[in-house]
Parts: C-alpha cells; sequence; structure tokens
C-alpha cells in the first residue's frame, strides 16, 4: 500500500473524533435551535393562557397567591416544560457520541455536548423572555402572536427594508452578504439574535466577531424577563379578551409596521412599472392604507375601528413617501458621496479585470484552501492606504459615464474613513480607468490578485501545457515546475503595466494543479500571451517540435465573421474601415484608447457578415498581419476579430489583426459584404441587419 493511504491507531481516532464533533457542531445544533425556538414561543404563548380569558384571571388572582408568586412559578414551570427533555436528549447524545467513540475523548465530548446545551438554553431564554413581553401587553392570543412578531423581528425588517429601497434606485449600492444579515442592530430584534448565535456556533467563528449579538443578546434577554415581570404585576384583569390597550406601543408598533408595508408596495410597483411617479404614490397609499387598517382590528380587536386614527394615517402615508423618494432621488448625496482626502484612512477593491482565478485561494501549510472572502466583492486583505489615490479614484468613479457601454469596469470598494466605513460598487468608464493604475500596478496589489504570478503560493504539484492544435502536455518533474513558475514570474514582472495586465491573449495555456486540505486537485489556467518570453523560451526548448500557431497550408477553412456598430450618419464602408483602424480615405486613426466612440447598443444598428474562403493565396497574403489564439485588448481595443479557421487536424482558433495594421488592398479584398460602397439605411426598428447575402 501506498503511504499516503496508511495512518496510526490515534490518527484514526482523532480523525472519528473530528467526524463525531462536526456532526455535534453542525446537525445537532440546527436541530435543537429548531427545538429551542419553536418551544420557547408554544411555552410562552400557552404557558399564560389564563390571561386570554376574564374568568380564569379573575379565578387565578383571587388565589391567595401573590401576583409576584404566581409570575415566576408559572415563567418556571414553562422553563422546566423545554428544559427537562432537552437535558435527557442532550445525555442520550452524549452516551451515543461515546458509544461511538468507544470510551475515548469522554471528557472532550461531555464538554461539547455540555456547551450546546447551554447555546440552547440562552437561545430559548432569548426568545421566551421576549414573547413574554408580548403577552403582558395583549388581551388575546391573535394580540399576543402579532405583537411577539412585532417585536421580534421589527427593527431587521426595517433595516432589510431600508436595504431593499438602496438596492433599487442607489446605482452605486453594494452591501456584502455578511453585513446584510449579521448587522450589530439585529440585537435589537430578539427573534432574529438565536439565528445569529446559531450562525456563528456552526461555523466556530471567534468570540470577537459576534460578542455584540452574545452579549447583547443576554442583555435583551434580562431586560425583556423585567420588562414581562413589571408588566404582569401592572396589568389590569379588564385587558383580557380585548386588544393591545398600550397607546405608546400600539401607536409605535402600528406606525412602523404600516411605513415597513407601504415602503414594500411602492418597490414592487415601481419595479411593475418602470419606475412611474404615479403608480409608486398609489403604491405607497395602498400598502400603508391596507396593513394600517388590518393592524386597527387586531390591536382594537373591532372591526369598528378599522379606519380610526386618520391624523397617524396621514403621517405614515406622507412619511413613506418622502423616504423613498429621498432615496430614489438620492436627496442625501448617499450615491455619489465623496469624502474629504483628511477623512479617508484606506480602501480595499475588487476588479474583476484585474484579478486571476487563484485570486480567491490562499496556502496553509502548503495546501490550498478557499479564501473566506470567496464570495465577498471586496478583498479585505489588500488595502491601499494613501489617501489621495484613493480619492483620485473615487472621484474617477463618483464622476463616470455610466451610459456608455464600451470599456467599463466594474469595481467594487470597502472605504474606511475616520468615522467608520462604507461599501460602495462603480462602473468606471474607460476614459477614466487611468485612475486604477496607483492600485492594480502596485506590489501589495499583485501579491494578493496574483498569488501565482507572484510567487505567493507554494510550487504546484503538476503543470500542465495546454495548445489548440497539439497534445497536451503534463509536468511533473519539480525542477522544470520550478523553471517554469520562474519564467512566468520573471514575465510578469516585466510586464506588470495597467495595459499589459488587462489585455488577454493566448499561444499556450497552463495549467497550474494544487491539492487543497480535502486532497482534491484545484486547477487555475494562465493564458501565457505573445509577450512572455521566458516562459515561451523554455517551452519551446523542452518540446522543439509543437507547433503552437497553425500553419496556412493547414488550413482547410477560413470563414470571415465579425459584427460591428454603425454609427449615425455612417456609411457601412466608413464604419468597416473605422473598425480595422483607418479613416475612409485611407488615413490611419489613432488608437480608440486616444480617441473613443461610444455608441449605445440599444439604439444602433449592427453589420453582421460570415463569408467562408479556402483561397490560399489570399491567406498567405494576409498571413503577416494575423495573430493566432485567442486575444482581445479591452484596455485599448488595439485588435479587430477577423475571423476563424478550421484545421486539417479537427481544431479551429480564432484570428485577430492589429488596429491599423492591415493593408488597405487587403481590407479591400476581405469577402465581407456584397456591396461594400452601398450607403447604408438606418432601420431603428429591426437592428440585427445581416449582410451575409
Amino acid at each position: 500500500l501506498s503511504h499516503h493511504y496508511l495512518m496510526t491507531l490515534r490518527e484514526y481516532h482523532l480523525k472519528r473524533l473530528s467526524h463525531c464533533l462536526d456532526y455535534l457542531g453542525s446537525y445537532d445544533v440546527t436541530m435543537m435551535t429548531i427545538i429551542a425556538y419553536l418551544g420557547a414561543m408554544i411555552v410562552a404563548l400557552a404557558g399564560f393562557r389564563y390571561l386570554y380569558h376574564k374568568r380564569m384571571v379573575d379565578l387565578y388572582h383571587s388565589a391567595p397567591v401573590s401576583r409576584k408568586k404566581l409570575f415566576v412559578s408559572t415563567w418556571l414551570v414553562g422553563f422546566l416544560i423545554w428544559f427537562v427533555p432537552a437535558f435527557f436528549a442532550s445525555l442520550l447524545v452524549f452516551i451515543e457520541a461515546s458509544v461511538y467513540m468507544g470510551g475515548l475523548f469522554l471528557g472532550t465530548i461531555f464538554v461539547t455536548s455540555l456547551r450546546i446545551l447551554l447555546r440552547m438554553t440562552l437561545i430559548f431564554l432569548i426568545v421566551y423572555n421576549a414573547c413574554l413581553v408580548a403577552v403582558m401587553l395583549s388581551g388575546n392570543v391573535l394580540n399576543a402572536m402579532v405583537g411577539c412578531l412585532s417585536y421580534g423581528f421589527l427593527v431587521v425588517a426595517f433595516k432589510l427594508t431600508v436595504i431593499l429601497t438602496e438596492n433599487m434606485f442607489f446605482s452605486h449600492f453594494f452591501l456584502p452578504q455578511r453585513e446584510v444579515f449579521l448587522n450589530p442592530l439585529y440585537v435589537l430584534s430578539p427573534l432574529m439574535t438565536p439565528f445569529i448565535l446559531a450562525y456563528h456556533w456552526i461555523n466556530e467563528t471567534p468570540l470577537g466577531s459576534f460578542s455584540i449579538h452574545l452579549f447583547g443578546g443576554m442583555a435583551i434577554m434580562l431586560l425583556n424577563l423585567i420588562l414581562a415581570y413589571v408588566l404582569y404585576l401592572k396589568r389590569p384583569s379588564e385587558l383580557s379578551e380585548r386588544g393591545l390597550e398600550a397607546k405608546g406601543v400600539c401607536t409605535f408598533f402600528r406606525f412602523a409596521i404600516s411605513m415597513i408595508g407601504g415602503i414594500c408596495c411602492t418597490l414592487l410597483l415601481a419595479l411593475t412599472t418602470e419606475r412611474q411617479i404615479g403608480w409608486m404614490i398609489f403604491g405607497a397609499f395602498f400598502g400603508t392604507a391596507l396593513t394600517f387598517c388590518v393592524l386597527n382590528v387586531i390591536y382594537h380587536g373591532s372591526f369598528k375601528e378599522v379606519f380610526s386614527h386618520k391624523l397617524q394615517y396621514a403621517a405614515v402615508f406622507v412619511t413613506t413617501i418622502l423616504f423613498v423618494f429621498a432615496v430614489m432621488f438620492d436627496w442625501t448625496g448617499y450615491d455619489n458621496y465623496l469624502p474629504k482626502k483628511s477623512n479617508l484612512k484606506g480602501l480595499s477593491i475588487y476588479v474583476s479585470s484585474f484579478s486571476d482565478p487563484d485570486s480567491y485561494y490562499k496556502m496553509v501549510d502548503g495546501k490550498l484552501q478557499r479564501s473566506s472572502q470567496l464570495y465577498e466583492r471586496s478583498r479585505e486583505d489588500y488595502v491601499c492606504r494613501d489617501p489621495e489615490v484613493i480619492h483620485d479614484l473615487l472621484d474617477a468613479c463618483v464622476h463616470s459615464d455610466e451610459e456608455i457601454y464600451d470599456g467599463l469596469y466594474y469595481v467594487t470598494v470597502k472605504v474606511m474613513t475616520n468615522w467608520g466605513y462604507y461599501y460602495r460598487e462603480y462602473t468606471l468608464s474607460r476614459e477614466l480607468a487611468s485612475a486604477l493604475a496607483p492600485i492594480v500596478e502596485s506590489k501589495e496589489y499583485q501579491d494578493c490578485y496574483y498569488p501565482i504570478k507572484s510567487m505567493q503560493f507554494d510550487l504546484p504539484d503538476q503543470i500542465g501545457i495546454i495548445g489548440s492544435f497539439t497534445a497536451d502536455e503534463y509536468v511533473m518533474d519539480k525542477e522544470k515546475i520550478q523553471a517554469i513558475v520562474n519564467a512566468m514570474h520573471q514575465d510578469f514582472m516585466e510586464h506588470n503595466s495597467m495595459a499589459e495586465l488587462l489585455r488577454d491573449s493566448r499561444i499556450f495555456t497552463l495549467e497550474f494543479y494544487y491539492e487543497d486540505e480535502n486532497g482534491f486537485l484545484n486547477e487555475f489556467r494562465h493564458d501565457v500571451p505573445y509577450w512572455y518570453t521566458h516562459v515561451i523560451e523554455l517551452i519551446n526548448k523542452w518540446y522543439p517540435n509543437k507547433q503552437w500557431d497553425p500553419e496556412i497550408d493547414e488550413i482547410t477553412s477560413f470563414t470571415f465573421c465579425d459584427s460591428i456598430v454603425v454609427g449615425k450618419e455612417e456609411s457601412l464602408r466608413e464604419a468597416i474601415y473605422k473598425h480595422y483602424g483607418y479613416a475612409l480615405d485611407g488615413t490611419p486613426l489613432s488608437s480608440p484608447a486616444k480617441a473613443p466612440t461610444n455608441y449605445e447598443m440599444s439604439t444602433l444598428p449592427w453589420a453582421n457578415w460570415n463569408e467562408t474562403t479556402r483561397e490560399v493565396s489570399f491567406l498567405k497574403a494576409l498571413e503577416p498581419y494575423l495573430i493566432w489564439g485567442h486575444y482581445q485588448d479591452a484596455l485599448s481595443l488595439e485588435y479587430a476579430q477577423l475571423g476563424w479557421a478550421e484545421l486539417s487536424s479537427g481544431g479551429s482558433v480564432n484570428c485577430y489583426v492589429r488596429y491599423g495594421t492591415l493593408p488597405l488592398e487587403l481590407l479591400d479584398g476581405l469577402p465581407l459584404i456584397a456591396d461594400i460602397d452601398a450607403p447604408y439605411s438606418y432601420e431603428y426598428s429591426d437592428p440585427i441587419i445581416d449582410y451575409a447575402d
């Protein structure tokens, strides 16, 4: 047997212990959380059920027992109804886990089981006491349930409604997933706290990351216990079989919940009617009115009160409209906010165009691990500290023209200031992209976003060399792997300017294989461009007979195909000449990066062609100007697609030409369009015009 498949007896037992603790820490915690949560709500609503009936409450309160003792005994009975079964269930789990481990590691299993029981007891008490507050304020079970949910989820419901509004109307809005669901304010929503705590316990988050929810939840739990006790002592017997008569609480709940209902209805109509103001106002009116009237019936316990509190409703309606319009029209300046240089402390950034696929991984003890920020759009392991660079970039992002489609960069940032931090997601135009250069060209950024090329990773287990027209080669010799990595790093350091980082080309592909902590191989593909001379020379020396680019004689057919946008008052011939780098009179044009032309794709038509030729002499004339493989230059657009070739070996490959290098006699000879001199006729109702015939 291979030594990779052997383990000591201790390693075997530790592996079983790891599986056992994983089970207890995930499945057992999940099930116990559900039981604690639902059990607390049921016990709270049912334990003091006598408060919902006049005869029962008179009977209980006429007994020779003080209200203090009555509350304590009823509270304690409710707690024990849940705790005793939970204790024996935990004991049973401990016994089963001990049997599974054969009597080993009993101390570890006992501590783990006890910790889970204590955590679930905390969750039970948080929910239990929050529900009791709603019970003490209510005269019937319906009010108790509505009050419990309102008090338990009101803050989180309002916060998520605000986030939804910002996401719909703010063009630069972005918030990471953890910020959406783990907001510190949620501690004020007691029924939300258990979910947050369970999430952190299952994921074994360090205590500091959720201490506000843990200790805040414990504080809220104690305050709710005291509040429920005081409300019970002061509760009038006449409240039974009525609704919610605490005017301050009733007014607050009705106002807040009706506003949430109005905002949600407004957003729904804004989404379905393309933000028509009239429909949005109607949505605010309908949503607030419906919610307000329903709550009136519930809180007063009578349909006669459905249209009561008209002035309060008017205030809710006006507040809802003002809030939605303030966000929609950005009255606060939030969407285009630009902090002062003196307030800037740092910036984390994510630009998809300037990163490699390995940037979401890290090396730990020679093994590959996914970064904890895999699904986040701003990488906090890179921080720029230069306020001048940060301010220039944010200024460019804020003033970028978002209506253009050509050469956009999607930039997600976390901006750190003296007073805190905020997130944004910008669309940066090509003209302003130079503001990114000081960041993406820095060594710190490249170490984070190009870890293989920057040699931040250990050597891969193997490297594959993938060509378009040849059989793949796999390098497993450590010395050769080291040589390839060194050569790639040298090429990367010599060509790490912003323009070269963004260019995308391939003469062949290198596949780097790394083993992760689970023993699986992760593959990272890196295209080797024509200017990576050190890598190319090394590979060509090892495989001298490999033909990376096709020879013209190997081409069985060549299809000229591309699509261009034709501008207004522009002939088709002029558009084609411009596409390949010439004015209509044959004068070479400057690079599109220096003289960009931006078209709105929704209003301008396309010219398409698709023509196949097998004329070898014409292709040989084109050969000096062709670039094979796939090639694009999103920064300067200096390359245009010409077509793709079918090879005798059975493969196919795209072909490009550099902007302004194709001779005019060859350009005029391209079999693109039947009548290249014909003036173009604009028909915006049908933007796709096919010239293949």
